[in-house]
């Protein structure tokens, strides 16, 4: 087995990808990679010699546990290449433990990084704490303890401990604010980057409201005016709208965590902390939903709705005579339980949460699935796949987003928010053919330029019968936009670059003075599509060969 594992760890070698197609090999000089697959695996080894070492030297006499960790025995805990070790107060251990990291080092040749390693101590007095930093090479941290980025507190978090989490957001934002970014670039940065930071601290605390709070301003000014001045730029789109899932119509979706506590850690919160106190102090709408079952449902021996006016409780229900032990307050509110039968509970079994979804089913309780009760609700909307799919053009579909839920500052909409002076308004007519003024049905497709730009594009693909009217389209998206077929995604591209590139024609003659022919622009959203068509990993397929020769691609050209 060690022949194996070294063969693979000396035996490593590397080649470099250039525009998707690997080259050369060299060998690695520092065995394995990180995240090859072996590496967690030999890590979980090598680390369970050290947890092995130090449960023999727990055996010795002159060692004492942390007053925490005295029951469950904890001496480590690890995680990737992180390791805390609990020991209790006193020269005497402290010696014990670092005795048996040096045997460690020796045996393994894994030496702790001295700038990186830190000890901690509470309720120690200065004698002492001098005696162990004379024992240990380490230098004395701070409390509160960070592991992972977060801090490690027994008490709720206060705004103070949470700042680092605001600091971090506003330095990716200051970072970012020299890039020229589009709305859909903001938009992917905010979902992968700024949404996982405040996901991961909310995966461990409940963060305070004010916390909460700042760091969703943050991120939506980020995500409209690029993180500059507040109030510089007007959000398009409500924020509770953009947080919205994509098929209800909002712009991203929200990561979730699906965590399960291991028996180990039960273990030490039941023992430390009052059982049921993680429960006890749920939102109370959180609560109701949160349900306790007797052993099998199916021997419950009354209406199972009944379930949902009981809570989670430490208390037992039912005693060893097979009676009920309800509340005495209980009866008082539920004058029906005096007649309630109790169930004939099924041998051997255990009592079980369950979770009230909503649409009424008891399923496994999930953080998605109280998220999934608890967030803002919209209707389905039938577009979803018509601006968010695979192929799309990033920026385009953010912008046909933008046009379905019709949030363009056109003029129509100008009048409506009574902006700039009457006369101004009165004035006001579609720059594109200088003739009414611009909406969005207006100008995707009927304005005159608009219309002649569409007559245009539709030819090159199979929507000849699409009038000239956003009607028109949206009966067409409702029938195709849920197509995976390869003719009605480049119909897909065809309707979100032209609204794109006619938006873009419209602010250029209202605040540059730049006009383009109609031929002009139909011609720069043709290009545009058929370089996408032309990334496309389509192979060889017969069934395509027409398309590819409509748009004038090679067969050996996508991909």
């Amino acid at each position: 087995m060690v022949a194996w594992i070294m063969a693979c760890v000396t035996t490593v070698s590397y080649s470099v990808s250039l525009n998707g197609e690997l080259h050369g090999y060299f060998s690695g000089k520092r065995g394995l990679r990180q995240g090859d697959l072996m590496s967690p695996y030999l890590f979980t080894l090598i680390m369970e010699v050290l947890s092995l070492m130090l449960q023999k030297m727990a055996l010795n006499p002159a060692f004492k546990f942390h007053s925490h960790c005295s029951k469950q025995k904890i001496i480590n805990v690890s995680f990737a290449d992180d390791l805390f070790v609990f020991v209790n107060g006193d020269t005497g251990s402290v010696k014990l433990v670092r005795n048996v990291l040096e045997k460690f080092t020796s045996v393994s040749g894994l030496v702790p990084s001295l700038p990186k390693s830190t000890v901690f101590f509470c309720n120690v007095p200065s004698q002492v704490k001098a005696e162990i930093l004379s024992l240990l090479p380490f230098r004395e941290g701070e409390l509160p303890v960070r592991y992972l980025g977060v801090p490690l507190i027994s008490t709720k978090l206060s705004f103070r401990d949470c700042r680092v989490l605001v600091e971090r957001m506003e330095r990716k934002v200051d970072n970012w604010m020299s890039k020229l970014l589009s709305f859909a670039g903001r938009l992917e940065l905010l979902n992968s980057v700024l949404a996982a930071m405040y996901t991961y601290w909310a995966s461990v605390f409940i963060l305070p409201m004010r916390i909460v709070k700042d760091l969703e301003k943050r991120m939506r000014r980020f995500l409209w005016n690029g993180g500059g001045a507040p109030g510089s730029i007007r959000s398009k789109v409500a924020w509770k709208d953009v947080c919205l899932p994509k098929d209800e119509g909002g712009s991203w979706n929200p990561k979730y965590l699906r965590c399960e506590q291991s028996t180990y850690d039960v273990a030490y919160l039941e023992h430390y902390y009052q059982p049921g106190i993680l429960v006890g102090q749920m939102d109370p709408f959180l609560q109701d939903k949160r349900q306790k079952f007797l052993g099998d449902s199916k021997s419950w021996g009354f209406d199972l709705e009944l379930a949902k006016d009981f809570i989670y409780s430490s208390v037992e229900l039912v005693d060893a005579n097979g009676n009920w032990r309800w509340p005495q307050a209980w009866y008082d509110l539920f004058p029906v339980l005096i007649n309630v039968m109790a169930p004939s509970l099924v041998p051997d079994s255990v009592d079980r949460l369950g979770w009230r979804e909503v649409g009424g089913k008891i399923v496994h309780f999930s953080s998605w699935e109280a998220w999934n009760n608890l967030r803002v609700r919209d209707n389905k909307v039938a577009w979803v796949n018509m601006v968010w799919y695979g192929q799309c053009i990033p920026r385009h579909s953010f912008h046909l987003w933008l046009v379905l839920k019709n949030k363009l500052k056109t003029q129509d909409r100008l009048a409506v928010w009574e902006a700039g002076s009457e006369t101004n308004l009165r004035l006001m007519c579609c720059p594109l053919c200088n003739y009414g003024r611009d909406s969005r049905d207006h100008l995707f497709f009927q304005c005159s330029y608009a219309a002649k730009i569409w007559s245009i594009v539709k030819e090159k693909v199979d929507m000849v019968n699409v009038k000239d009217s956003w009607s028109s389209i949206m009966a067409w998206i409702e029938l195709n936009a849920s197509s995976k077929t390869l003719e009605h995604i480049v119909c897909k591209l065809v309707v979100a670059a032209s609204t794109y590139f006619i938006w873009q024609e419209r602010n250029n003659r209202l605040f540059s003075n730049i006009h383009r022919k109609e031929e002009m622009v139909a011609q720069i959203i043709l290009d545009m599509v058929r370089l996408r068509i032309m990334s496309f990993k389509i192979g060889r397929h017969g069934n395509y060969r027409k398309l590819l020769e409509t748009w004038g691609v090679r067969e050996d050209e996508p991909g």
